[in-house]
């Protein structure tokens, strides 16, 4: 019964889009428009974006930049209504008094053969400007040249996600350290051995860390 009313299906949809699009679940959040009334921003991870619009004021018009999908058209997750994005922009977005709007782009998947390797790290609190790396004995990983590590993505300044294939390294052990770079600081790696893992074939692997 409750699912005739616009709450419910503007909740079973925004559910939905958790599921569907990593960006929502694992996102870094980077603010496109903030004034008064309106606060848009996207959520960000890897290729996939979902951008978010609040007005909670009257009706007006925004136009947005620096938006993190590809040209093409675009329809409102709450709605039917569509917009287009062209070289990162939207023009002229028009928002009715205290309206929603997100739309949501996801990068088509990957084959499933071979493997890919996901690190998570919690338990590092990161400052302005401080990026979290993997390095590691593997060509995935940089072969301990910091230039060619691994980048994960900022979710929080608590934790930091990334995802990567794996081909020359599958079915091997490995071994890599997390590191924390900010430009003109230096580094710092953990304070501990290497983590060694014998990696599968093929499949998802998942190595969720804390800092040491």
């Amino acid at each position: 019964m409750g699912y005739r009313y616009p709450r419910f299906q503007t909740g079973e949809k925004l559910a939905r889009l958790r599921r569907e699009n990593p960006a929502v679940q694992h996102g870094s959040q980077r603010r496109k428009l903030l004034s008064a009334d309106v606060y848009a921003y996207t959520r960000v991870y890897r290729s996939n974006c979902c951008l978010a619009v609040f007005n909670r004021g009257p009706e007006t018009a925004v136009s947005l930049e620096s938006i993190e999908m590809p040209d093409g058209i675009y329809k409102d997750v709450l709605s039917d209504r569509a917009v287009t994005v062209k070289g990162g922009r939207i023009e002229g977005l028009t928002l009715g008094r205290d309206a929603s709007f997100v739309i949501s782009y996801c990068a088509p998947a990957r084959g499933k053969s071979g493997l890919e390797l996901t690190f998570l790290l919690n338990g590092f609190k990161t400052e302005f400007g401080q990026r979290v790396k993997v390095t590691g004995n593997c060509p995935e990983l940089g072969n301990w040249d910091l230039a060619k590590a691994f980048p994960l993505e900022y979710i929080n300044d608590n934790a930091w996600l990334g995802s990567l294939p794996v081909t020359e390294s599958a079915g091997k052990n490995i071994a890599y350290k997390f590191v924390v770079g900010k430009d003109g600081d230096g580094v710092l790696y953990e304070n501990r051995p290497a983590h060694f893992r014998l990696l599968p074939a093929e499949g998802l692997l998942e190595l969720q860390h804390r800092w040491s």
